[in-house]
């Protein structure tokens, strides 16, 4: 049998062979040509594409900022004072405050301040935030980095602003020179014994001749661990005062006395700020119980340079003032939004408590929440509970300035409807009507990332529903801010006008002056507002007691 010739067949198979080869040849080629070229792109690209990761970063960066302008304003439309009087999100449209390579805290600032002049005052037909010391900013309102970003800030919030650093010393400008305006008695000027009153001619041994070159010394000397001042008293004494920057815990008391008048004794007490309870106590209690010992029937509160501080200090302070026969009657009552007060304010869910070691509290065993919170008229009046030796009171007089603020006249407004309150006002420019700040409103701070914000959230009122005071709680007589005289003498004249019931009043007119239109700068960290804590100064809905 005859085989079949494949011969054709092989042959073709081989062709076909060869041709697949060359085509394989020709495709590794062009593959590898590809290859060449692709990764050459992606080369080349890497280093294109620089800009464009950076571009992506800048997103992210951008939406960071644009999730904190709608936080802002979600918590603002449920939590602020006058929440019904803001426009719906979609109209106010947070994120036009954003701008690229800009101070993201400067567009959250702007943010609050204009969504802060919707709510308007009748009375005044003015926004109930509007500061006629600066119109660029809320008279309230604000929002500041979280003060965990430095470890002396965050000492000083952490121990309720009772630590502070620096010298301690703060000033005032006239065209009569600069003299120190009160010092921190724990502070190195304190230690040193520089007092109100010295005039100081040099910084660093540079001298000055208005308050814009002693500003420029001053911003040196801060930046510095080391502080030499050429001061001269009252007595024409000159010195040269060293001073190291330390820290040291802030003493809100500048001066106490008792003045004695005609058989009357007056306890006289010039106060800074207001500390947390704690440290308020730790140096109030002292000087009262010295008073109560000395048998004084009326007080001098000097409060002209207290900006405010601590509700729980407030109230500590009138617990010691108020006579014992007003003991459990009503003290304050705080107004929150309709929002607050029902309880559906749903984004404090996402704002923690915490204690003193910044560790979550919890409650029934979570964590604890602003949410937990009873925000009612009810859960947040508070009645006096008389403390302290000064049982009966007659009359105190409060020395106040425009500075004067928030807890500062808190303690006054709450003080008015059972104790015979006279006001004194102490000017920078003359003798013009005295009013103080005007802050009859309170906040806690609100968490916004790593930073903090702190916006009015509810208004305080006295026993006899009196809290309208926003454009400040005006003096019964006012006189010039005298600094070359120390606390509690009696020729300062704002003293001298709180004594002119006794026997002073031809006394202070015969006494030199200064009438001089004057500036201040303020060196101490800022308690300003009317604060309360997260750990202690609220009451938890359903009267829970297990928090731990």
């Amino acid at each position: 049998m005859r085989l079949k010739d494949h011969s054709n067949e092989v042959h073709e198979v081989w062709l076909s062979a060869q041709r697949s080869r060359c085509w394989l040849h020709v495709k590794c080629i062009t593959v590898a040509i590809l290859l060449f070229i692709v990764i050459g792109l992606l080369f080349c690209s890497c280093k294109k594409n620089v800009p464009f990761i950076e571009e992506k970063e800048d997103h992210l960066g951008k939406q960071a900022v644009l999730n904190n302008l709608d936080s802002i304003y979600l918590y603002a439309k449920q939590i602020y004072l006058w929440n019904e009087l803001l426009p719906s999100q979609e109209r106010f449209i947070p994120g036009r405050f954003y701008e690229a390579n800009a101070d993201e805290l400067k567009a959250y600032k702007q943010e609050i301040f204009e969504f802060s002049r919707f709510p308007m005052n009748n009375l005044t037909g003015k926004p109930y935030e509007y500061n006629a010391l600066d119109i660029s900013l809320p008279k309230y309102s604000t929002i500041v980095k979280n003060a965990a970003m430095g470890v002396k800030a965050n000492m000083a919030e952490s121990s309720g602003y009772k630590i502070n650093s620096g010298f301690g010393l703060s000033f005032h400008h006239s065209a009569l020179g600069t003299r120190i305006l009160y010092v921190d008695l724990n502070s190195p000027a304190g230690k040193s014994g520089m007092k109100r009153g010295d005039l100081v001619t040099a910084i660093n041994g540079q001298s000055f001749n208005n308050e814009a070159s002693f500003s420029a010394l001053w911003k040196v000397a801060l930046s510095q661990s080391f502080l030499k001042l050429n001061t001269v008293d009252r007595n024409g004494k000159t010195r040269e005062v060293r001073l190291l920057d330390g820290i040291f815990e802030i003493n809100p008391v500048l001066k106490h006395q008792v003045i004695n008048i005609g058989g009357k004794k007056i306890g006289f007490i010039a106060y800074s700020s207001f500390t947390d309870e704690s440290n308020s106590e730790k140096y109030l209690a002292p000087v009262l119980s010295s008073f109560g010992q000395a048998g004084v029937s009326e007080l001098i509160v000097d409060l002209r340079y207290n900006s405010g501080g601590y509700q729980n200090a407030v109230v500590y302070f009138a617990n010691q003032l108020i006579p014992a026969k007003w003991d459990k009657k009503l003290m304050l009552t705080e107004h929150y939004n309709q929002t607050m007060r029902e309880g559906k304010a749903e984004l404090l869910r996402h704002q923690i408590i915490r204690g003193n070691d910044n560790k979550p509290l919890y409650i029934d065993g979570r964590i604890a929440t602003l949410n937990d919170i009873d925000y009612s008229v009810k859960a947040n009046t508070v009645l006096f509970e008389k403390q302290g030796p000064l049982t009966d009171l007659k009359t105190i007089h409060f020395i106040i300035s425009e500075y004067t603020a928030s807890a500062s006249e808190l303690l006054i407004n709450v003080l008015k409807p059972y104790l015979n309150v006279k006001i004194v006002g102490a000017s920078t420019q003359g003798l013009q009507q005295v009013r103080s700040y005007g802050k009859p409103v309170g906040f806690f701070d609100i968490d916004i990332s790593n930073y903090k914000m702190f916006i009015s959230m509810y208004q305080l009122r006295n026993a006899n529903g009196e809290g309208d005071y926003f454009d400040g709680l005006a003096a019964d007589r006012s006189t010039v801010d005298d600094p070359s005289y120390d606390f509690g003498m009696t020729d300062d004249p704002a003293v001298a006008l709180a004594l002119q019931n006794n026997v002073l009043a031809a006394r202070q007119s015969a006494k030199k002056v200064e009438t001089q239109p004057g500036k201040y700068t303020f060196g101490h960290p800022s308690a300003d507002g009317t604060l309360k804590k997260r750990t202690i100064d609220f009451v938890f809905k359903n009267s829970r007691t297990k928090v731990f």
